[in-house]
C-alpha cells in the first residue's frame, strides 16, 4: 500500500533546532521540512514554513547544521543579492575580517526579508519558531549521483506543491 504525503511526513522524526546535535543529522542527501513550532505544540498541526533539499556532498548535515543553523554562515555584501534580499542588503552586519555581510542561506535571507531580521538574528528566529523533519535518501555512488539529485528535486517539488510553504520558499 502506498503511503500518502501526510503519512510519509507524519512518520518522520521531529528535531528541535534548539537542542539538535550535529550527529543527529545524517550526511546523506535528502529533503528537509521546517514547520511552525507554535502550531505543533498547541494543536499538533504541521504548517510547513519551508521545504528544502540537500543534494551536495555535504548532505543534510551540511545544509541544516552547517548552513541554516550556523550563525557565521555569511557572505560579504559585495556578493550579488536579489531584490528580494533588500532588507539584509540595506542592513548588513559587520564581521571582523569579512566586512559587511548578509546571510548565505536562502532560507535565512527569506527570513531576513519577511521578518526584517539582520543576518545575526535569523538563526535565533529559526530556533525559536521552527521544528524540523528530515527525509534522508541513501548515499549514492558517483555514477548515480545525478539520478539521485534529480529524484530528490522531483520529490521536493512534489512536497512544495502539496504543502504550499509560500512564506519562506521563494520558488513555491
Amino acid at each position: 500500500m502506498k503511503k500518502t504525503v501526510e503519512e510519509t511526513i507524519e512518520n518522520l522524526t521531529i528535531y528541535d533546532p534548539m537542542t539538535i546535535f550535529e550527529d543527529d543529522i545524517p550526511e546523506s542527501p535528502g529533503i528537509y521540512f521546517w514547520f511552525n513550532r507554535r502550531l505543533w505544540v498547541s494543536e499538533k498541526k504541521i504548517k510547513m514554513e519551508y521545504i528544502g533539499k540537500a543534494v551536495s556532498s555535504k548532505g543534510l548535515k551540511g545544509r541544516i547544521i552547517r548552513e541554516h543553523l550556523r550563525p557565521d554562515f555569511l557572505q560579504p555584501i559585495s556578493k550579488p543579492l536579489s531584490k528580494e534580499d533588500r532588507f539584509q542588503r540595506e542592513n548588513p552586519i559587520f564581521v571582523k575580517g569579512k566586512g559587511y555581510c548578509t546571510d548565505r542561506s536562502s532560507l535565512r535571507r527569506s527570513i531576513g526579508e519577511i521578518e526584517k531580521k539582520k543576518a545575526d538574528q535569523t538563526v535565533t528566529f529559526i530556533k525559536e519558531n521552527f521544528l524540523l523533519k528530515i527525509m534522508p535518501f541513501p548515499k549514492s555512488v558517483e555514477s548515480e549521483r545525478e539520478r539521485m539529485k534529480s529524484r530528490i528535486q522531483k520529490k521536493e517539488s512534489e512536497y512544495i506543491r502539496y504543502y504550499h510553504p509560500t512564506t519562506y520558499n521563494k520558488k513555491a
